[in-house]
């Protein structure tokens, strides 16, 4: 699910990059590669129709100059594209130099049967082809062709993993009967096709290739590519955001956002920003992973930038073996918190350390600057206001995600909710610019 690879599309660019490696594969296999002195792509269905917008093209050279969408350097890009371009010679698998024009790739409008994404490699000897081969990008960088089994390809059983899953119900219930959380299943099957060291280095791997698109989409500015004049706006966000705090690599800018104080409303703007600038990033060809595809590469390195650095600042800086006190609260609003519970302390075993506490909560309050009462509560269709509010009060109301649904003014002292769903809501009275009162 996790693959890294080069923007802008898993089942366009990625794909066909793949594809043209898996040809250059093939041709080696049946000892065809030395004897072809001439190539021809033909593209068919989605892959003709959008393929230029989504630098298709580009990703066949590349792929048939020998380079791999996880290692390539991105700026060789351009400078490889526009070298055969120029000079009308492929370097074939950077092994041989053949003939080659960019005109050889064909985009044709009509589909192939078996699948929308179909792309034909055809190798040529002195004018007589030797080689055809037609593949499916299937999407996520997955590639295949019409005579694959793919029901064939991986036995699914116990004799090979130790937890087989075919659906997620089995997962499910995997979890319910041997008490574990979902990554250790995951670990134990993976552990079958590769070592614990394997896991760690890969997982590594993508978190630092997530790391470096975040840091380099949020530092780019200017004009996206593409034709379409679209401004890149990560940049301007995120300076407002990480403010005058100073750093110079991705791993000093970790602990700079840190330093910041993130407010409430702070929070979605960050992962707006981070998961905003991987996007640009993969529009402009550059390195993402594929989570599980590239146009939404974006949000699992968000969602995990914001668990390590504003979630969860100290994640990284516990020690094995040491004892650590926790307490938590709740919160609704951006000034509306519960009491701290009770602290608990737990012994840090490595990463995947469990806790299971029963915490107990005094219910979230603020301090009451106004008497009033509200009525029928639940109620489904009208809040009535019972108080003395002055001519220039309104109320808000704030789901339990912090989120405003509803604000107006106090003054007739009773707000219609029959268009909100069934849930728990605060009822905010303001007074003078200030907040008097919480229900």
């Amino acid at each position: 699910m996790l693959k890294i690879g080069v923007g802008p599309s898993s089942s366009h660019t990625l794909g066909p990059w793949r594809a043209a490696q898996q040809w250059i594969k093939t041709v080696n296999e049946s000892k065809l590669f030395h004897q072809i002195d001439g190539i021809r792509i033909d593209l068919f269905g989605s892959l003709a129709l959008t393929g230029k917008g989504h630098a298709t093209d580009y990703a066949i050279l590349l792929g048939l100059s020998g380079t791999d969408p996880e290692y390539i350097p991105i700026a060789e890009i351009e400078n490889i594209v526009n070298r055969i371009k120029n000079q009308h010679k492929l370097q074939f698998n950077n092994e041989r130099e053949i003939t080659f024009s960019v005109e050889n790739i064909v985009f044709n409008k009509e589909f192939l049967p078996f699948h929308a994404n179909g792309i034909t490699f055809r190798g040529f000897c002195k004018g007589k082809e030797i080689s055809t081969e037609t593949y499916f990008s299937i999407g996520g960088g997955f590639i295949v062709q019409e005579k694959d089994h793919l029901e064939e390809a991986i036995e699914i059983t116990k004799k090979n993993f130790p937890f087989p899953i075919n659906r997620a119900i089995q997962l499910e219930e995997y979890c319910e009967k041997e008490n574990l959380l979902i990554s250790d299943i995951v670990l134990k099957n993976e552990l079958e096709l590769r070592s614990s060291d394997e896991i760690d280095f890969e997982l590594t791997r993508i978190w630092e290739t997530m790391l470096e698109c975040m840091y380099i989409g949020c530092h780019t500015e200017g004009i996206l590519p593409g034709g379409l004049n679209v401004k890149r706006r990560a940049f301007s966000s995120h300076q407002k955001l990480i403010k005058d705090t100073i750093y110079t690599n991705p791993k000093e800018w970790i602990t700079a956002i840190r330093s910041t104080e993130v407010k409430f409303r702070e929070i979605l703007k960050w992962v707006s920003c981070l998961a905003l600038s991987v996007n640009e990033v993969n529009a402009a060809l550059g390195r993402v992973v594929t989570a599980p595809t590239n146009g939404s590469a974006g949000v699992i390195p968000a969602v995990l930038m914001y668990y390590l650095v504003i979630e969860n600042h100290e994640a990284d800086n516990l020690t094995i073996g040491t004892t650590y006190a926790l307490q938590v609260r709740t919160n609704c609003t951006e000034n509306i918190f519960s009491e701290y519970s009770e602290i608990k302390t737990f012994v840090f075993d490595g990463k995947q350390t469990n806790l299971s506490f029963d915490f107990e909560l005094e219910p979230m309050s603020l301090e009451n600057k106004l008497k009033f009462s509200v009525h029928p509560n639940p109620t489904t269709e009208q809040i009535n206001i019972d108080g003395e509010l002055g001519d220039n009060a309104y109320y808000s109301i704030v789901s339990s995600t912090g989120t405003v649904l509803k604000k107006g003014k106090a003054d007739f002292k009773a707000i219609n909710v029959d268009d909100l769903s069934s849930g728990f809501y605060s009822l905010t009275i303001f007074e003078d610019g200030e907040q008097q009162s919480m229900k």
